[in-house]
């Protein structure tokens, strides 16, 4: 992987007809724009995310080494020579990468159709911005599409907290933030993307057990970040609990199953631990807890209760039922029960998105029971069940200027009206509360409004005013 990073650059980090397209711009070009939106798909808003990431990509110098090693192997790959040799040799003498980089804020909430993101290049180097698509879409996309994913799930979660539960102020907080769990690494494409997309969960949630999340946080922000000689001040961006999975139990074997679930109790019982217990008989298994009930109570913490497999609704509504029988409940005072403290539930399976939580929780809601007793796990549904058209996300030029003379270009392919593409030197703009985007060749910011965007890197400079607090601050429900 070090080796991969080292060769790895802009210069390769992109398609390979894109190697091509600098010979293809009108005689004359010195400018051009490009800008990158959502232009529809699943959600009516999305989450701006990726944006600090792909400033740091940009912000890394290209190297000569980089650029001889772009030059053999795209002569090899194309069998001809295509390659911008010249005008990469003078990007690495520049010692920065010489585009700008403009957005909406990190987790910012836009409604789609509007410009998240715009690049823009001049003079000799006009062509870099077209070919910087691939890098800085991917970099938009994912996260953006991860971040506003999970923001529709707390959505939901948020309604039903409302309406079923008696919790305020940081109890409240507390819950909601941890209703989703984040179980996507090992089902995510990479350790880039379990971090990428991680980290873009974190601005909805504090549940994770994707690590790499929280390393790209400390990478990335300020408020999190740690000098390595002073690891013991580094601060997680978010929280866990011990949890038994299936290894941990089967190696007690069948006929010990419950010494498996005593070893939690044992181990972790003052606090929050949970246990997968389907490993043979799940229903089986959670009737058996009332045989070590005393020994859970007495620990003071709290079991999770996880079922794996099998029918989501039938094991959530069996659950309650017997964990309410065996450890009792509360009614509060909007008449819905609350399980005793010792007891929760996760269900982590089979979770794909709002849809299915809200399924689960319309079903609790229906039963009179608070939507606290339950928590989800989603994993590849979370980090890997997107696509770039989950939200139809693209890039495309927008504004050209040709011998000094700035002209919007767009694309509008017949039959496919839904991809007409904007033109001209965009801009969102907003009024604090709606935002809108304006073609600045030809629409003065009216009053009342004021640019949306901000520079995140600027021909080597690079903006590092966001935090985590502020990100999380602008992703609230």
């Amino acid at each position: 992987m070090q080796k991969f990073n080292e060769l790895n650059s802009l210069i390769t980090s992109t398609d390979s007809y894109k190697v091509s397209h600098w010979l293809q711009y009108p005689q004359g070009t010195d400018a051009a724009m490009f800008y990158i939106e959502s232009r529809g798909g699943k959600f009516d808003e999305v989450v701006t995310a990726g944006v600090n990431f792909v400033a740091r990509v940009l912000a890394e110098p290209i190297t000569m080494k980089q650029v001889e090693l772009a030059r053999v192997l795209y002569r090899k790959h194309f069998g001809k020579e295509i390659f911008n040799y010249e005008g990469w040799k003078k990007i690495a003498e520049l010692g920065y990468v010489p585009v700008t980089f403009r957005a909406i804020p990190e987790g910012t909430v836009v409604p789609v159709k509007n410009a998240v993101a715009t690049v823009y290049a001049e003079r000799e180097f006009s062509w870099l911005a077209g070919w910087l698509e691939t890098m800085t879409i991917r970099g938009i996309w994912y996260p953006s599409s991860v971040a506003t994913l999970s923001r529709e799930c707390k959505k939901v979660l948020a309604h039903y907290l409302d309406m079923t539960s008696d919790l305020t102020g940081e109890a409240y907080n507390i819950t909601l933030g941890t209703r989703l769990h984040d179980f996507g690494a090992r089902g995510a494409t990479s350790a880039e993307s379990a971090g990428i997309g991680g980290l873009a969960h974190l601005y909805n949630f504090i549940g994770t057990d994707t690590v790499e999340g929280m390393i790209m946080a400390i990478s990335l922000f300020a408020d999190y970040q740690t000098l390595f000689d002073e690891v013991e001040n580094v601060e997680a961006i978010g929280v866990s609990i011990p949890a038994r999975e299936h290894s941990t139990t089967i190696s007690y074997g069948k006929e010990n199953e419950d010494e498996a679930y005593k070893n939690s109790i044992e181990m972790f019982g003052t606090g929050f631990y949970a246990c997968v217990y389907d490993s043979w008989d799940y229903k089986g298994a959670v009737d058996r807890i009332a045989e070590y009930k005393e020994q859970i109570i007495a620990a003071g913490g709290t079991l999770v209760v996880r079922p794996d497999s099998g029918d989501m609704i039938d094991n959530i509504m069996y659950t309650l039922r017997k964990l309410g029988e065996i450890f009792g409940y509360t009614v509060n005072s909007k008449g819905y029960k609350v399980l005793h403290n010792s007891v929760r539930i996760i269900q982590g399976d089979e979770i794909h998105g709002p849809e299915t939580i809200n399924r689960v929780l319309s079903w609790m809601e229906a039963n009179k029971w608070a939507s606290e007793n339950i928590a989800f796990g989603m994993g590849g549904g979370l980090l890997q069940e997107v696509t770039r058209d989950t939200q139809k996300y693209a890039e495309k030029l927008c504004a050209i200027r040709v011998n000094g003379v700035w002209k919007g270009v767009y694309k509008c392919p017949k039959g496919s009206e839904w991809k007409q593409s904007k033109k001209g030197l965009l801009m969102t703009i907003t009024n604090g509360v709606e935002f809108k985007t304006i073609d600045t060749l030809e629409t003065e910011i009216p009053d009342g409004w004021r640019d949306a965007m901000i520079t995140y890197y600027d021909n080597g400079v690079l903006n590092t005013s966001d935090t985590v607090g502020v990100i999380r601050e602008r992703a609230r429900i």
